[in-house]
């Protein structure tokens, strides 16, 4: 396989529907996170078009990504897009990963509103996991929008 540098640019929208206002992230909010400094790719950011961008070089296995915490009110919906550009990379949906974690208020894992139907442990309620919003039309060149709407679980505030 041929390795050629990757560029993945994000532009992020959450906003939250029926009776909330639209939530605005600020852009000074985001982080960038890597499980361990040798997997760091180089990450930047332009502010004026709010585009964040992870850039890979010629090493194998970087990891990383931009992050940021947004309120929510358990119980209510909220309408996640974001518009993904990827160039230089063969399977931009397995590379580009889009995920919403829902956590309680000192920072845990939510459980999930409906219980198990599971033949172990039925009527428990299991940990909500992540979201995974779908990729949706493409937007232009190399360029899609991924989007979806969630309930936010009762526990959950970010």
């Amino acid at each position: 396989m041929n390795w050629q540098p990757a560029i993945f640019a994000i532009l992020m929208n959450f906003t939250a529907g029926q009776t909330h206002a639209v939530e605005e992230v600020p852009l000074g909010t985001w982080e960038t996170y890597s499980p361990r400094e040798e997997l760091k790719p180089t990450f930047s950011r332009d502010q004026l078009r709010e585009i964040f961008s992870i850039q890979a070089d010629h090493r194998h296995g970087l990891h990383g990504g931009w992050r940021t915490e947004v309120e929510v009110v358990g119980g209510s919906h909220y309408r996640f897009s974001v518009e993904r550009k990827v160039e230089g990379i063969e399977h931009p949906r397995r590379t580009g990963v889009v995920r919403i974690t829902w956590v309680g208020a000192t920072g845990q894992k939510v459980m999930r509103d409906e219980p198990s139907s599971a033949s172990y442990r039925p009527g428990e309620h299991p940990v909500a996991e992540p979201e995974f919003p779908q990729d949706g039309k493409a937007l232009g060149p190399a360029t899609t929008e991924v989007a979806g709407t969630y309930r936010a679980p009762l526990g959950a505030v970010a």
